[in-house]
């Protein structure tokens, strides 16, 4: 980007919208003023920016994490009344240190566009989550072709992702199950759960879980606990890096649970990330506010 000063009132910016090659459209883009600058052509300072600095919605996602999501028994034809599938989802952090990411789930078919999540997992260097989960589908879904991905990396920026097809048929099964409505957050959320005593439960020493409810409105809880006993604090930022609330200022004992309460009532709907800070850890999870 450049500026454009004709020297008259007002000041103008001739924008790319490619940035380092990357597109940017859709993209928080900051421009800020240069103090201080010399400036020959119209009011001074009016038209002395600097920038641009992109500022993406999260940290982007590591190329180093792998995402495997397999149908349990292929082909899926799902009757008319509805009905579920199985399917194995592997996770690897192939990189050599831990990292923090969002798993999201999405299936797209005739009228249907659906995601759940985020979920936002830890894994330390070279671990790996894998869970068999179970969708369910509901007689109201229209027949046809569907897609369902797994992804992984920074909502809704995928560092991997993995598909399957699936079928809705016309076709009523005698005694089949006839279901109401898809899987819910809350279900998905249980089982993709890193369960207490996993190697990787405490990587880099403490443990910050995702929360729960999310997307939220107006509120959500997170849990967190730490190896030693420390002094921490947990933050809230908005998408533009800004602090926004201070959630949590205090003393944690070692390996128990903290569950404090995100109020978003004051908040326009976004991704904030809550920061988790103390003397020798640092770590971060998304929430998403919907209102």
């Amino acid at each position: 980007a450049g500026e454009i000063d004709d020297g008259s009132a007002g000041c103008a910016i001739n924008f790319n919208s490619e940035i380092n090659g990357q597109d940017v459209n859709g993209q928080d883009i900051v421009f800020w003023y240069r103090a201080g600058a010399s400036h020959t052509g119209g009011i001074p300072f009016e038209c002395d920016i600097v920038g641009p600095m992109l500022i993406l919605d999260g940290t982007p996602p590591s190329a180093d994490l792998a995402v495997t999501c397999t149908p349990v028994n292929p082909p899926i034809v799902i009757p008319a009344g509805g009905g579920s599938y199985a399917y194995d989802i592997e996770i690897v952090n192939n990189g050599a240190s831990a990292e923090t990411f969002d798993i999201w789930l999405n299936i797209n078919g005739p009228g249907v566009d659906r995601t759940r999540g985020p979920f936002t997992r830890t894994l330390a260097a070279g671990a790996g989550l894998s869970r068999t989960l179970n969708q369910n589908i509901p007689g109201g879904a229209p027949p046809g072709d569907y897609v369902h991905t797994c992804s992984v990396g920074t909502f809704a920026t995928a560092a991997d992702s993995d598909s399957f097809d699936w079928e809705k048929s016309t076709t009523i099964t005698p005694g089949g199950v006839s279901l109401s409505d898809w899987s819910t957050q809350a279900e998905i959320e249980s089982a993709l759960a890193i369960e207490a005593g996993a190697p990787e439960e405490l990587v880099d020493g403490f443990l910050l879980e995702s929360a729960y409810p999310n997307p939220f409105n107006p509120s959500t809880t997170v849990r967190f606990k730490v190896a030693e006993a420390q002094n921490v604090r947990l933050t809230l930022y908005d998408a533009l890096g800004r602090q926004v609330a201070e959630i949590f200022d205090g003393y944690a004992e070692a390996n128990r649970f903290e569950t404090v309460r995100v109020d978003g009532s004051f908040l326009p709907s976004g991704t904030y990330t809550v920061r988790l800070e103390g003397e020798d850890i640092l770590g971060t999870t998304r929430v998403v506010l919907i209102k």
